[in-house]
């Protein structure tokens, strides 16, 4: 499904849509994989569906500290782990994070942005979310493991 973002508001309502189609797997993690060029929206995405989630506090790329956790207070997830792959040459550094661990909770939301480059670490379920621009607007591809 490709989606066309005009503005920020349009991006946030595409990711609360995401949201809302999202329920908890019966034995691993919801994984989301984030891609797309430097300054595309991936975070912003991101803010919009943890904004849609009930998180009011602000939500800022974790690209040095690889990860930041919300309790999700209005979802059928508890916890949402927001990972920057941004700075991982290999993945490795997840292991120390625990993150491994993060995919075997069906009530984690696990949303990892460059997730080509930890692609290895993920679920072969991962849901892509692919956001380019084009003509100064946001073209956002979102993909199931069916192939939607």
């Amino acid at each position: 499904m490709d989606v066309v973002a005009e503005t920020v508001d349009q991006t946030h309502s595409v990711a609360a849509d995401l949201l809302e189609s999202l329920q908890p797997q019966d034995n691993q993690a919801t994984v989301v994989g984030f891609s797309g060029p430097l300054g595309a929206g991936k975070t912003e995405f991101i803010r919009g569906l943890l904004r849609s989630a009930g998180i009011e506090s602000a939500v800022t790329s974790p690209t040095y500290t690889i990860e930041t956790v919300y309790k999700l207070p209005k979802t059928s997830f508890d916890h949402a782990y927001h990972v920057d792959a941004y700075r991982l040459e290999d993945g490795s550094d997840l292991q120390d994070i625990g993150f491994e661990n993060r995919l075997t909770d069906p009530k984690n939301l696990v949303l990892v942005e460059w997730a080509d480059s930890v692609a290895g670490k993920l679920s072969e379920k991962t849901i892509s979310v692919d956001i380019s621009i084009k003509d100064d607007k946001r073209v956002i591809a979102i993909k199931h493991e069916q192939g939607e």
